[in-house]
């Protein structure tokens, strides 16, 4: 029996923010309709587990496949699912929230200070011009722009709206820079594949 080794490719870590977004609805529908609560807290336990997994292989393939990892950050387009460690590490935050705000703080915390770090280093990539026009689509908006507006969240979330109103206000910038550039590549009509 042959056994594939392919390392964790970032973009798994979307199945926390389906999963996150999920049981928040769930909480709310319970709260509003009176549907069973449990069935909400039981797909955030879900999401924190899916999470926890997630974040243990992630971390293994930059121990032990590294040249894949690296290989990952360096692609133009997959590079930005990267992004979505600390999307889905802030959202882990909402799950666990209601049992622990200081845990939900300090995930909150940790999430958005990777977030806002691998924005920063990737807007630096773009920066540097000589990209290829065909790797330039959504999955742009992702480190700063998805990024930003989910910490927004996930800080009013916890009660900080201010610091949710400054990231909410990044994300709008970040997706009017990003949507001219997108948007000229669309009017260009440069041809994918």
């Amino acid at each position: 029996m042959r056994i594939n080794s392919h390392p964790l490719p970032a973009s798994f870590f979307g199945i926390v923010l389906g999963l996150v977004g999920l049981g928040d609805c769930w909480r709310v529908a319970a709260s509003v309709w009176q549907l069973p609560h449990w069935i909400g807290e039981v797909i955030m336990v879900s999401a924190a587990i899916v999470w926890a997994v997630l974040l243990a292989f992630y971390l293994a393939k930059w121990v032990w496949f590294r040249d894949e990892a690296l290989a990952e950050l360096r692609h133009p387009v997959q590079c930005c699912f990267i992004g979505l460690v600390g999307v889905a590490t802030s959202l882990v935050a909402v799950a666990i929230a209601p049992y622990s705000h200081v845990l939900a703080v300090l995930l909150f915390v940790i999430g958005a200070l990777a977030t806002v770090g691998f924005g920063v280093y990737r807007t630096g990539h773009l920066w540097m011009g000589d990209r290829d026009p065909v790797t330039t689509t959504p999955v742009l908006y992702l480190p700063t722009v998805a990024g930003s507006f989910v910490s927004g969240f996930v800080a009013s979330y916890l009660g900080y709206h201010d610091v949710g109103t400054l990231f909410f206000g990044a994300g709008v910038f970040s997706w009017f820079t990003l949507e001219s550039i997108i948007t000229h590549r669309v009017v260009r009509q440069i041809n994918v594949g």
